[in-house]
């Protein structure tokens, strides 16, 4: 199931929301490890072993030739959202990501066709929420199916991806989980 995210200005600045990356909301995408709007445990945040949450999704269309994650805090302080994880390279018959592929420790991609892109850290692969104490920010999964694999070398920034998914974003879906300190 697809929500929407709202209640917050940067949310109109979240990858799913640029120009060019605004193809067919429907995509299924889910997490074994927390519901959608719920909050997510501990184990993936800066507060337990920071390791990136499993995920889980449906098939794009048949044009589908790859997937492209991005996971954003639209709540962190800042002109844009904080980038939490971006992986590309994504092949189209692939439909999960592991538990544990990827923290700032050192990702666990191995070899194969998956890349890491620059959290907003600036490091190479997955950073867990790790908000200022206070009220709950959200972090929201975004998953595109584009029908042109993304040929960019590890270590891209949003910039660059975001520059490679223009107009080849089939579908997308969306997971938002919560995390308070």
């Amino acid at each position: 199931m697809v929500l929407g995210v709202g209640g917050c200005a940067k949310d109109s600045q979240l990858a799913s929301r640029a120009k060019g990356a605004d193809g067919l909301i429907g995509l299924r995408l889910s997490s074994p490890a927390f519901e959608n709007g719920k909050k997510i445990p501990k184990q993936f945040t800066a507060d337990g072993a920071d390791v990136s949450p499993p995920l889980e999704w449906g098939r794009g269309p048949a044009q589908t030739r790859g997937y492209v994650l991005i996971v954003e805090d639209p709540d962190a302080p800042g002109k844009r959202p904080f980038v939490q994880w971006i992986v590309y390279g994504i092949p189209a018959e692939q439909t999960s990501l592991r538990e544990g592929l990827s923290s700032p420790n050192g990702g666990a991609m191995g070899a194969g066709e998956l890349k890491e892109g620059k959290n907003g850290k600036g490091l190479t692969g997955y950073v867990g929420p790790e908000p200022s104490p206070g009220k709950p920010h959200r972090y929201v999964f975004q998953m595109f199916a584009v029908d042109k694999p993304i040929n960019l070398p590890a270590g891209a920034d949003r910039a660059g991806v975001l520059e490679e998914l223009n107009a080849h974003v089939l579908m997308q879906g969306e997971l938002t989980g919560e995390y308070q300190r």
